[in-house]
């Protein structure tokens, strides 16, 4: 779930565009998803506002549905991302195992200017292991001034050992 300022869909290349005097301009979205067709993302389309960026002035969130991690042990938490936010706004990511107290796990408020994908991977386990109901979600909170693309994730994966990683 998450604000309407999150869209699951092919990348248009959307956003970037203005910054301060003296800054670099903010990067666009991708053209392509790191796989497959779909990511998910802050205004993909350039339907609000701020066309292809996130908004001013809002704490945007994409909370995963509860994912059952109950059989698993030495949870990692792996996925691709193109980020570009200006200094100042916060992007990260949170886990939690109860959907009410979150840990963030990364975290970014000096301003990111994403021109590839980047893989990336968390130890999750302190949170995820033997958990019915771990959840990961992505935000960017932002001030009342200039803003960039944001997030656009793909390919997320939970990886770990269950009962049934060892059998023949």
């Amino acid at each position: 779930t998450g604000s309407t300022e999150w869209e699951q869909r092919s990348p248009l290349g959307k956003g970037g565009g203005n910054s301060f005097p003296g800054q670099p301009t903010p990067k666009p979205d991708p053209t392509s998803a790191f796989a497959g067709t779909k990511v998910m993302g802050n205004d993909l389309t350039g339907t609000t506002p701020s066309i292809g960026n996130y908004e001013s002035n809002q704490d945007a969130i994409a909370t995963s549905p509860a994912i059952n991690c109950s059989d698993a042990v030495n949870v990692t938490l792996q996925f691709a991302r193109w980020l570009n936010v200006i200094p100042q706004d916060i992007a990260s990511v949170e886990i939690s195992n109860n959907g009410t107290t979150w840990t963030t796990i990364y975290t970014d408020n000096d301003g990111n200017e994403s021109t590839s994908w980047t893989l990336l991977s968390y130890d999750v386990g302190a949170i995820a292991d033997r958990s019915p109901n771990f959840r990961v979600r992505f935000r960017v909170v932002s001030d009342q001034v200039i803003t960039g693309s944001g997030w656009n994730v793909d390919d997320l994966r939970l990886l770990g050992v269950t009962r049934n990683s060892c059998q023949p």
